[in-house]
């Protein structure tokens, strides 16, 4: 696969943010049509003024000219001419965006279609997989989302550099995965469940950025322990506060990122639906300040992220979890979705994913390129240094 493969849809180089351009273009034009107009009325004052009269009598040839001035300035090729043609062509292009708006309008409706079938012909399972345990735990009152999250436990990481791209971002989600049944203790001390992972960047003093790392999920036990849990997956799809998000907001507080310190949310399949939340909601966006997300084989339809946070969503053919919620991917100029073909590897997994985002960073695209210069604080350059401190969450009670 390479980066002609990927298919991206939305974002600053996306087709709501050209039809935006074209509209605001549109009424340019129609102010510009008004001006005209108006300076042509207040032409034809000043030529049929009885002003004049007295000026005519000193000086009637002079006054003669400018009147055919006035005449031809008025006319079809003057200024009166110029607002017509002006009006009529802003009133034009707004038709015509309008009329495009439209039919992108109806293929959205095509593809949502096309989505929820998939979803009803081959996705049962995928959503039973996902909410199923959850909504049992509901009916049995287990409920993992509202039982306070408690973050104590630190894994310190190495210090090192920012990660170069998307690629390396979600390599870094991926070593979030808890050790095997078959790894040794050691291993699954240094390696346990439920972590979530706060990075501070430095360029030449203290902290100026914050990236978070948001697992998917990571057991499929309703009412346990790790937040990262069935229950957790049912509460997001529904819009719900969760378990995960707790963590997240609290090993935030105990890392010491502050209200203006730009952060990135970087989350897998369930985490990106944390990350994307986190970033809508408003008692977040209250203590923190979320700039961008990037999510990686995530359901998203329906989270409202305002638009001065930069989306980056990756989703792969035969990956059916996106497609749970059964709706189109947003096109709007702050968030990009892009489509790739993984080709041998698991449609789901994120080794796949980083492989993709390796091709995002290559990839030229104005709406890739747009979404890139909002991360830049948070990738690497410029000398910039790091530290990382995984917090272990855990359900309390």
């Amino acid at each position: 696969m390479s980066g002609d493969d990927l298919r991206v849809r939305g974002g600053a180089g996306g087709v709501a943010a050209e039809l935006e351009r074209l509209e605001e273009a549109a009424r340019a034009l129609l102010r510009s049509g008004a001006v005209l107009a108006a300076l042509g009325v207040e032409l034809s004052a000043v030529r049929l003024s009885p002003a004049l009269a007295p000026v005519a009598l000193l000086d009637p040839e002079g006054v003669a000219r400018a009147q055919v001035l006035a005449a031809r300035a008025l006319g079809l090729h003057g200024v009166t001419g110029l607002a017509a043609r002006t009006a009529g062509l802003g009133t034009a292009l707004a038709g015509a965006t309008a009329g495009y708006r439209g039919a992108e309008a109806a293929a959205g409706a095509v593809v949502a279609g096309v989505r929820m079938s998939v979803r009803t012909a081959v996705g049962p399972g995928v959503v039973l997989a996902l909410t199923g345990a959850g909504l049992a735990a509901a009916a049995s009152g287990a409920d993992g989302g509202t039982r306070t999250v408690v973050v104590g436990a630190r894994v310190p990481v190495p210090a090192g550099r920012p990660a170069s791209g998307v690629g390396e971002l979600l390599s870094r989600v991926e070593s979030l995965a808890p050790a095997g049944p078959a790894a040794s203790r050691a291993a699954a001390s240094a390696a346990p469940p439920g972590r979530v992972r706060v990075e501070r960047i430095a360029r030449g003093g203290a902290p100026s950025a914050a990236v978070v790392y948001i697992p998917g999920t990571q057991t499929w036990a309703v009412g346990g322990p790790v937040p990262m849990d069935a229950a957790t997956n049912v509460r997001a799809l529904a819009g719900g506060r969760t378990a995960s998000g707790d963590a997240v907001t609290r090993a935030l507080r105990l890392a010491g990122v502050g209200p203006r310190e730009p952060v990135l949310l970087v989350g897998h399949s369930q985490g990106g639906m944390t990350a994307a939340a986190l970033a809508a909601a408003p008692s977040f966006r209250a203590e923190f300040l979320p700039v961008a997300v990037l999510t990686a084989g995530a359901p998203l339809t329906g989270v409202d992220v305002p638009p001065d946070v930069a989306v980056l969503a990756l989703e792969h053919t035969g990956d059916l979890v996106p497609l749970v919620d059964g709706a189109r991917p947003a096109d709007t100029p702050d968030w990009t979705t892009v489509v790739a073909d993984p080709g041998a590897a698991p449609p789901h997994g994120l080794t796949g994913y980083a492989r993709t985002g390796a091709l995002v960073d290559a990839s030229e695209h104005a709406s890739v390129l747009a979404w890139r210069e909002a991360a830049a604080p948070f990738l690497d350059g410029g000398g910039a240094r790091s530290t990382s401190t995984d917090w272990v969450a855990r359900r309390a009670g």
